[in-house]
């Protein structure tokens, strides 16, 4: 039979204390001062609709939607930072501004991790994010020259409101060094709905045609439909590997050593 000798006990008690070190190593967003985007009037809208505000022409006029995204087109769809790594200019000039006064930071958030962390997590961000869509896909992609891609996709990503997280192992192929971070998210319709994109300025261009004698529909100009709608991150964000572990802040290292010393005072008094 085992028993549980001080000896033995104090291993333990010290294996769980280095266990516990390991475990509180966290992957770091490095933040900077914002990332300058140009902004123009031209709105862009996606919408989700059911088939049966489709007709023969496409998105019939007074149509009802399931689901509605818009944004200016000048504006980055999808980020693979959140939201505070971009900055929104309302003009070139005030863009021009924003550089020529440093403003304009080329990178103004990236991510840093150890080879040795036990997880890896990334917040990305985006304008035209459907909840209501029948399926979709995101993929992390995680690349340097030279080297084959890794590819994070899966359950491990989720999508809540204009935040796309992904957190999951730390892949065994991530050495140190630096790599791009690029994130795609792609959604499908499904059988009983279609997305549809405005295709010009003017959203509300009604057109209206004879498609059999007597029969009259009239649709949205503008649009064009899609079974499928793709956003990719406009930027390819950076990721720096570090070597070896994260250290650890000073109180939670004092908690973990008195947690430990607790211990072992319990298994030398009994």
């Amino acid at each position: 039979m085992f028993t549980l000798t001080t000896r033995s006990f104090f291993i333990y008690s010290f294996a769980l204390v280095l266990f516990l070190f390991h475990a509180l190593a966290e992957a770091g967003l490095v933040r900077g001062g914002g990332r300058g985007t140009y902004s123009d009037s031209s709105n862009t809208d996606f919408v989700l609709v059911a088939n049966d505000q489709i007709n023969d022409l496409g998105l019939r006029e007074g149509y009802t939607a399931v689901e509605v995204n818009g944004f200016n087109s000048g504006l980055d769809a999808l980020l693979a930072t959140p939201s505070f790594c971009d900055i929104e200019f309302f003009d070139f000039q005030d863009l021009q501004d924003a550089i020529n006064f440093g403003g304009f930071v080329e990178e103004p958030c990236y991510y840093q991790v150890y080879e040795n962390d036990p997880t890896i997590d990334f917040l990305g961000f985006g304008r035209g994010l459907f909840q209501l869509a029948s399926n979709v896909e995101i993929t992390w992609t995680l690349s340097r020259a030279g080297e084959t891609p890794i590819v994070l996709a899966g359950a491990a990503s989720d999508i809540s409101g204009e935040n796309v997280s992904y957190i999951g192992p730390m892949p065994t192929e991530l050495f140190a060094g630096e790599y791009l971070v690029d994130l795609t998210v792609e959604f499908f319709s499904g059988p009983n709905m279609e997305f549809f994109r405005a295709s010009g300025d003017s959203t509300d261009d009604v057109g209206c045609d004879e498609v059999a004698p007597g029969d009259v529909q009239c649709y949205m100009r503008e649009f064009s439909p899609s079974d499928t709608l793709r956003f990719d991150s406009a930027f390819s964000e950076r990721l720096v590997v570090l070597p070896g572990s994260a250290p650890i802040n000073e109180p939670a290292m004092w908690g973990l050593l008195g947690l430990g010393l607790l211990l072992l005072r319990r298994s030398t008094t009994k």
